[in-house]
């Protein structure tokens, strides 16, 4: 299968990037043109650089491809929340949009476990668990998938 990838030069992606090639995966990365890239350069067949908010970055990196793994948040603080709400919540959106009209068969969001800053000790830790994120990248990771789910 070719796999796209969003956030591939960070933590969670740098090693989906590595498991996907180690199945035998041709694997597609965004990165940003300033991202490091040596450490995941073994596992990657092809790169498309542009920001994860372009929509011409966004084709290119759908196009052809069988699955998309969207692992990407820019976890940067602002004091502008509403830029990166944009940046987060809408360019995922907007991705969920290309991989759809580029008839993509899979689509898979990863979140993070930012998202729960408090964990009930009464039930166990799965997607029923509410999340209640106690920084703005876990507020986002936490808003992209009811998102991702509804537009669905």
């Amino acid at each position: 299968m070719l796999i796209a990838i969003t956030g591939a030069t960070g933590f969670v992606g740098s090693y989906t990037v590595r498991s996907l090639k180690a199945r035998g995966h041709h694997v597609r990365a965004l990165v940003r043109r300033t991202s490091r890239r040596e450490h995941i350069a073994p596992f990657v067949d092809e790169w498309t650089v542009g920001e994860v908010e372009d929509q011409q970055a966004q084709a290119g990196l759908v196009a052809g491809v069988d699955c998309v793994v969207h692992a990407a948040v820019d976890f940067a603080v602002s004091d502008m929340p509403s830029v990166h709400f944009r940046r987060n919540v809408l360019s995922s959106l907007d991705l969920l949009e290309a991989a759809r009209k580029a008839e993509v068969g899979q689509f898979i969001f990863v979140s993070s476990g930012a998202v729960y800053a408090q964990i009930l000790r009464d039930r166990k830790l799965d997607e029923n668990h509410p999340t209640w994120p106690d920084s703005l990248y876990g507020a986002y990771k936490a808003a992209v998938e009811p998102f991702l789910k509804a537009y669905h």
